[in-house]
């Protein structure tokens, strides 16, 4: 029965025109509120999977401090923090049928909504909410009951999320919330993996102009072959090479000038720290970029006292294991 329930044939068209892009690339790519959709082929995921009729049965996303420090945020058993490129190799390796990326799309003030989601996600984790084991299996259940209706988003009152509790796909639909990219009266718990997919961007309805970019699929082909296939492309198209080297040109000045603003940014904080404190405008306690990154650093090490959980766990239904008494249910 499993063999039957293959995630591209669980509304993932195998025929489906998307872009690609490798692996070891992506650092350079992604922003903070990107989202990385999975498919996995361990036999946990087939419930998902069944019960949602889809292919996709976990979620993280994206939370890029700066230029050089890149994590993934996902929960799973709990909220883990993890280095990107080395966490979407492992979890390829060990689970992943496809991975799928889809970047966040801003019309404008994409510093301020990026630091929103990253002061969040440092609220989270300071604050030990998320924590919970298990999946809450009843949001689940009501989510996948309700998972096609769309009766929820005409509701006029704000709706506070239950943060003691998180899954998978509620996690995206909280930060996402805190920036103000959902509505406040959607509830963050009827979020599934799905409805984050390209087909479902009418229930996500991403609000103040933003927009999650087109499905791109992440290739992990060995560095010896990506280097050959690039080479002869390279021979076969001399001018692409011209073209390859402006473009490391124009994305070496990006990055220094990215360097030399965020040097600006951390200056003005501090001046302004010294002149006196400001008035309070969020409800959200406040940490400086600086401490943010230390806390996602500190986070994404495990070792022998603070170990990273197994896959087949972190990645059981709806990103977690199911409470042992869910068959009485």
């Amino acid at each position: 029965m499993l063999q039957c329930l293959s995630p591209r044939d669980l509304n993932i068209n195998k025929f489906r025109f998307t872009q690609r892009t490798w692996v070891h690339d992506l650092a350079a790519q992604v922003h903070t509120g990107d989202i990385v959709l999975f498919s996995s082929k361990h036999s946990a995921s087939y419930i998902t999977k069944f019960f949602t009729q889809s292919g996709w049965d976990h979620i993280g996303i994206v939370v890029k401090p700066s230029a050089s420090q890149v994590f993934l945020l996902e929960w799973g058993g709990g909220l883990f923090v993890c280095p990107f490129v080395e966490r979407l190799m492992e979890y390829y390796e060990c689970d992943g049928r496809l991975i799928t990326l889809r970047q966040l799309q801003l019309k404008r003030n994409r510093t301020r909504t990026e630091d929103q989601i990253e002061e969040f996600v440092d609220m989270l984790l300071r604050s030990g909410l998320g924590s919970n084991a298990a999946i809450p299996f009843k949001e689940v259940l009501k989510a996948a009951k309700r998972q096609n209706s769309t009766k929820e988003m005409d509701g006029s009152d704000a709706v506070v999320d239950n943060l003691e509790e998180l899954f998978c796909s509620k996690t995206i639909a909280v930060c996402y919330k805190a920036a103000g990219l959902v509505a406040p009266n959607r509830d963050a718990s009827l979020f599934l993996p799905k409805h984050f997919s390209i087909d479902y961007d009418k229930f996500v309805d991403l609000q103040n102009g933003a927009s999650l970019g087109p499905e791109i699929d992440i290739s992990f082909e060995p560095k010896q072959i990506r280097r050959f296939t690039v080479a002869l492309l390279a021979l076969a198209n001399p001018l692409d090479r011209k073209k390859k080297r402006a473009a490391e040109a124009i994305q070496g000045a990006a990055r220094r000038w990215q360097a030399r603003t965020e040097l600006k940014k951390l200056r003005k904080k501090s001046t302004s720290a010294a002149a006196g404190p400001a008035p309070c405008v969020t409800p959200l306690p406040h940490h400086t970029g600086q401490e943010r990154r230390a806390l996602l650093r500190d986070m994404s090490r495990y070792d022998g006292e603070r170990q990273r959980p197994p896959l087949a766990q972190h990645y059981g239904t709806y990103g977690g294991a199911l409470p042992e008494d869910s068959t009485k249910v």
